[in-house]
């Protein structure tokens, strides 16, 4: 009886350990894929591009001619007219900035716009006639630098100046809060949230004495009526509104 005891033992110990093996190799074997994100930016002479990217301490930053294009503190700084490219890497990933340093250049080249708002794009350093034009009127239209978003998607925005054709990427979002209408009483509770945008949402109250917000939760003070409604982050577009 001991020993059938002893070899039941010895079998379940060694399920255990091929089981463990075989969870150690697929665990091993699973990799992190890494990625390569590429961006044109195209800048004035003496100006900057924020970087909307965080990084973290252990990353690299390299140029490829530092009198063209620098960076410094998060920002890409256009030191002289020409072409450079910036590489950041970091956690495994790669970050190419393709810089254009030019007289002429867009105000932003990248914007995000909400279905039936606009937002205002200029050229700066040049003056001259200016041809706008949308690669997708579908998604977003301009005309005479006001982009105006039509339906959620991407689009580019284009400006030709005396031979000189700059670029603006859009995304076009369409956001909404989960509830329009919430009634609750005082001292209760009810959490908002917000699809269809990849903005960071701002939560604010009209009137704390009756309703008071945070990070979209809301909770009633006392009896009355009030609008509550998430304010977006006002970079890289204007605000948007929720009611």
């Amino acid at each position: 009886m001991i020993k059938l005891e002893k070899k039941k033992s010895c079998i379940i110990w060694i399920l255990m350990t091929v089981i463990c093996t075989f969870f150690v190799c697929m665990i091993g074997n699973v990799s992190v894929e890494a990625k390569t994100v590429t961006k044109d930016i195209t800048i004035g002479k003496g100006k900057t591009y924020a970087i909307e990217q965080t990084f973290s301490g252990k990353a690299t930053f390299k140029t490829s001619n530092k009198k063209i294009a620098v960076i410094k503190n998060g920002k890409i700084i256009g030191k002289s007219i020409g072409k450079a490219k910036i590489t950041i890497k970091d956690k495994g990933n790669t970050y190419i900035y393709k810089i254009t340093v030019a007289k002429a250049y867009l105000n932003q080249n990248e914007i995000i716009v909400n279905v039936g708002k606009t937002v205002n794009l200029k050229i700066k350093g040049m003056k001259g006639k200016v041809k706008w034009s949308s690669l997708n009127k579908k998604v977003a239209t301009v005309k005479n630098g006001k982009v105006t978003g039509k339906k959620t998607g991407k689009t580019v925005i284009q400006a030709k100046i005396n031979g000189t054709i700059l670029k603006c990427n859009v995304k076009v979002e369409k956001p909404e809060l989960s509830k329009k209408k919430v009634t609750i009483e005082s001292g209760k509770s009810y959490i908002l949230k917000v699809k269809g945008t990849s903005r960071k949402v701002v939560w604010t109250s009209s009137n704390r004495n009756v309703v008071t917000v945070k990070n979209g939760k809301i909770t009633g003070k006392k009896q009355g009526n009030t609008r509550d409604f998430a304010l977006k982050n006002k970079s890289p577009c204007s605000a948007c509104e929720f009611q």
